[in-house]
C-alpha cells in the first residue's frame, strides 16, 4: 500500500487514514477526523478521557465503552489499553 494523501495516524488505534482540514476535500463537519480514524475511536477517547479526568465514574465509562467496538484493543495505544483495563477493573 502506498502513502495516503493527507495521511494521518489515529491516536487510539494507530490506523493510517486520509484527512486534511485545510484543503476542502473533506466534510467540514468531520473535523474530529484530525485525530481519530472513526467515530468509534472518537467515542473511546471521550470515555477514557472523561474517566481519567474524574468527569465520570468507571461504571459510566464502561457503559459508554460497551457501545464501542473494542475488538482490536491490542492495536490501541498503551495508555488507552491501560485506561480500558482500569475502567473494567482488569
Amino acid at each position: 500500500m502506498g502513502k495516503l494523501k493527507h495521511e494521518r495516524t489515529c491516536i487510539i488505534c494507530g490506523k493510517k487514514y486520509s484527512y486534511c482540514s485545510h484543503c476542502g476535500e473533506y466534510d467540514p463537519d468531520e473535523t474530529w477526523k484530525y485525530m481519530y480514524c472513526s467515530l468509534n475511536c472518537k467515542a473511546i477517547f471521550k470515555a477514557c478521557s472523561a474517566f481519567k479526568f474524574g468527569e465520570i465514574s468507571a461504571d459510566e465509562a464502561a457503559k459508554s465503552l460497551d457501545n464501542c467496538d473494542l475488538s482490536n484493543k491490542e492495536s490501541f495505544g498503551d495508555i488507552f489499553k491501560e485506561n480500558i483495563d482500569e475502567i473494567y477493573g482488569g
